[in-house]
């Protein structure tokens, strides 16, 4: 079964746990392991310890009646009930016997929820690659078994997967995939809840609080807020909006809530992030004392997260305290000059306590020290690596003052996000057919590069003996589908590749253009034209690819570009836009190209304000000359 499933209403653990057992006690051995099991099923979220203890009873009896599909399901909420209770390591060793026993005895959809609540768990961990693994797998056995129920969860998971990588389209997509199955009835009020809060959490992490408010106004709607352990981390999520809103009443109001809730329900891992977000609100107020047993409590709930942070929070929450603590006891002493014998004694505590708290804290500091070099040390051979692999990229990319030299009023705005990027441009020179491509490979950072790589020598390959833009893309196309078939990809999950392909040909003044989701931006006499508005929605799998034929006249410019400008977000959540974008271009489209890039750069950074840049960046502009440069 699923780590993240509620199986039962609040109301009903007591008496139904309370009727399982009776029967349980009376029945014979052969039907006992199914009751202890579901017993200990009903309790594994709300009584975690006294779970373990009947599903160990189950798992002893399933396995004397060799009983393999109650002898996974003991495993899976042992799993669930340690998970609960913090011991990620413990419930490791659970899902995977449940997954060694499943695999051995052939039990399809317990290998399934066992792959799926690993992979949850990974989640936890933020070990992202292997939790993609593992859902994936659950993913494919699910569907084999046509069973919505596992797949609900399953969906979910991944939608979860999706928001820790920042795809949020995706992740919107697989949350509405579980919504759907699960407003199939009968209705579960718990789990429909759980998929509005998954959505919003969607757009909290997109900083878009209106929308996040909403979707958690209707996880509520679906739930009772007071029973329901969900609203623990919908409250942690209100107080950090209202932080970001400088509303700190709110803010503390909502994680106060979070952490009696979180109690109720011993979730460790909520009760770790309302206490971080209670002692930030506290260090904020000066509240040092408040702040300090905020972050203690949170280190007492942590469980794999690097401690690094706060402990460097709590040095100096310490230092604040005994500043504090002196100035209160000085205070105190002057008030009561007269009782010498005290004053003696506060000196002295003073004294004693100043040398204690410094030893303490520089034994502290000299472990964030050591902490910190190991960490730099970790980030400069980081660094190395990513300049290394971004030699070997410019490598493969062309220099583009040396591409198309027949056009000399052009530029390039090229800025990645990371020191390698999954934007590229490629440019082929064929006799009188000049080629341009600007290309968004579906990926960023290092995969990014990868990428483009092979994207990059693919476009050479297909180009050879081909001119009409649209069967070059659709030769692309194929050779992707070629890679994405030997590693067992599917279109669904693999990226591909946002493509602008630009040619020219000189001898009879003609453009010759061909993309999937961005046109191509021609500027004549004053006036914008899109050749090819393409839908933003638009796959680079399903696109049938059309070229489309303009004739060239002295004095066009033309635009062709990836869409990292235009998804740029201000400081109000909102996007740059194409139609911004475009409209800005036409108001400088008579400066020189070169003057073009500055102005462009300084609009973009005018836009974002303070928001860091999201998406790589990719822009390439020319003027069609009126006589070209002799090659």
């Amino acid at each position: 079964m699923s780590i993240s499933c509620l199986a039962y209403s609040q109301e009903s653990y007591g008496p139904r746990t309370d009727s399982l057992l009776n029967l349980a006690r009376n029945a014979t051995r052969d039907v006992a392991d199914s009751l202890y099991m579901e017993a200990g099923r009903s309790l594994a979220y709300v009584r975690p310890v006294d779970a373990i203890g009947l599903l160990n009873k189950a798992l002893d009896l399933a396995e004397r009646n060799e009983n393999h599909k109650i002898m996974c399901m003991a495993h899976s909420f042992i799993g669930i009930a340690y998970n609960r209770m913090g011991s990620l390591n413990m419930a490791v060793e659970y899902y995977n016997n449940q997954l060694n026993i499943a695999k051995q005895y052939g039990i399809d959809d317990e290998v399934a929820w066992a792959n799926n609540n690993i992979g949850l768990l990974l989640l936890h961990l933020r070990n992202l690659e292997f939790a993609n693994i593992y859902l994936q797998e659950a993913k494919e056995l699910a569907e084999q078994i046509g069973d919505d129920y596992m797949l609900q969860y399953v969906y979910s998971n991944i939608g979860w997967y999706k928001l820790e990588m920042e795809e949020y389209d995706s992740s919107v997509c697989y949350f509405n995939m579980a919504l759907d199955i699960r407003m199939k009835p009968p209705v579960d009020n718990i789990v429909v809840a759980a998929s509005y809060r998954d959505l919003g959490n969607v757009y909290f992490a997109q900083h878009s609080y209106a929308e996040a408010k909403y979707y958690y106004g209707l996880s509520n709607t679906w739930v009772d807020t007071i029973t329901s352990d969900m609203s623990a981390a919908i409250n942690v999520n209100m107080a950090r909006i209202y932080i970001d809103e400088h509303k700190p009443d709110s803010a503390l109001y909502c994680a106060h809530k979070a952490v009696g809730c979180a109690r109720r329900f011993v979730d460790r891992m909520v009760l770790r992030d309302a206490f971080g977000v209670m002692g930030s609100i506290y260090y904020q107020q000066g509240k040092y004392e408040d702040a300090n047993r905020c972050y203690n409590s949170q280190i007492l709930y942590q469980d794999s997260v690097k401690l690094t942070n706060l402990t460097d929070k709590i040095y100096n929450l310490q230092y604040q305290k005994q500043v504090a603590d002196q100035k209160d006891n000085i205070r105190m002493a002057q008030e009561h000059t007269q009782q010498y014998g005290i004053v003696a004694l506060v000196v002295i505590a003073l004294v004693i306590g100043g040398m204690y708290f410094h030893f303490r804290l520089r034994s502290k500091r000299r472990q964030i020290i050591k902490i910190n070099n190991a960490i730099s040390e970790h980030n400069v051979q980081i660094d190395k690596s990513m300049a290394y692999a971004k030699k070997i990229q410019m490598a493969v990319i062309p220099d583009f003052d040396k591409v198309n030299i027949t056009v000399p009023n052009k530029f390039l705005l090229f800025k990645p996000k990371h020191e390698v990027s999954g934007n590229f441009y490629w440019a082929q020179n064929k006799g009188s057919v000049r080629m341009l491509a600007i290309c968004d490979s579906g990926e960023a950072g290092v995969p990014g590069a990868f990428m483009s790589m092979l994207c990059s020598s693919m476009l050479f390959d297909v180009s050879t003996h081909e001119n009409d833009p649209a069967k070059i893309l659709t030769l692309l196309r194929e050779k992707m589908l070629q890679v994405i078939r030997k590693y067992s990809f599917t279109t669904a999950t693999a990226n591909g590749v946002d493509i602008s392909l630009l040619v020219m040909d000189l001898r009879n003044t003609m453009l010759y253009y061909s993309g999937v989701k961005f046109p191509m931006l021609l500027i004549r006499d004053g006036v914008a034209n899109l050749v090819q508005d393409n839908d933003e929605s638009a796959s680079f799998y399903d696109t049938d690819f059309q070229t489309s034929a303009v004739e060239a006249n002295p004095g066009d410019s033309i635009y062709i570009m990836t869409h990292g400008l235009s998804l740029q977000k201000n400081p109000d959540g909102q996007e740059l836009s194409r139609e911004r974008l475009f409209s800005y271009i036409l108001s400088i489209s008579q400066q020189p190209m070169k003057a073009q890039k500055a102005l462009i750069l300084s609009f973009f950074d005018q836009w974002r304000g303070d928001v860091a840049q999201q998406r790589d960046l990719l822009l390439a502009g020319g003027v069609y000359p009126n006589k070209f440069r002799t090659l």
